[in-house]
């Protein structure tokens, strides 16, 4: 083979070789772009998602305040609608021409009306009676009764004005004059079984039998 030849064959052997690196930077630059256009796709697909999430996250919250809002609104609603047979009962008391009995008889009506209101409302009175204990918890003293003994337990004398607790929370304490009670009396001790006398038996004479 001449020189020519040789020479021939090694450059389409080099141009040979420059046709495949390049058809093969190709295919790779191919299959890069088209794995970037896949990560794109992911990458918008994921922020469509993000952003649908974020706008129903957003759209939930308005909601929850909406809600929260018509609840703040609208929480005395059944306690309103409780008093309205107060107002009206209270209305045709004072529009009535009667005499006292009835305008008494027409405020005992809507006093009644209202406890009834407040009670079904979670509302309950706290009425203590004359010569029950003293609780600071839910009595509020505004007096003191001289008497009774300095050592005595304080008890209620009188009852000024009701308390009022909601769902067993105190609201208001009732104010109750207060009076020292009698001093109890200290009770006995048992007495020790070892210190009773014992009441000695009688004497027992010894008859001998006749032999």
């Amino acid at each position: 083979m001449s020189d020519t030849a040789i020479l021939g064959w090694v450059v389409a052997a080099v141009a040979a070789a420059g046709w495949a690196w390049s058809a093969w930077k190709l295919s790779e630059a191919r299959r890069a772009a088209i794995d970037l256009g896949r990560r794109l796709s992911e990458s918008r697909a994921s922020a469509e998602e993000v952003e649908g999430r974020l706008d129903e996250a957003e759209a939930t919250a308005r909601r929850r305040v909406r809600d929260a809002e018509s609840t703040a609104q609208f929480a005395n609603e059944a306690f309103a609608q409780r008093l309205l047979p107060v107002e009206d009962a209270l209305a045709r008391a004072l529009a009535s021409d009667g005499d006292l009995s009835s305008y008494r008889e027409g405020v005992g009506l809507v006093h009644r009306l209202l406890e009834s209101a407040f009670s079904q409302s979670g509302l309950q009175p706290i009425r203590p009676a004359a010569g029950e204990p003293f609780d600071p918890r839910v009595h509020e003293s505004v007096g003191m009764l001289p008497g009774g003994s300095e050592e005595g337990a304080l008890e209620i004398a009188q009852v000024g004005r009701a308390g009022w607790t909601l769902h067993d929370r105190l609201l208001k304490a009732a104010e109750v004059v207060v009076r020292r009670g009698e001093r109890v009396a200290d009770e006995p001790l048992d007495d020790d079984p070892d210190d009773v006398q014992h009441q000695p038996e009688p004497h027992q004479e010894v008859v001998s039998a006749a032999d």
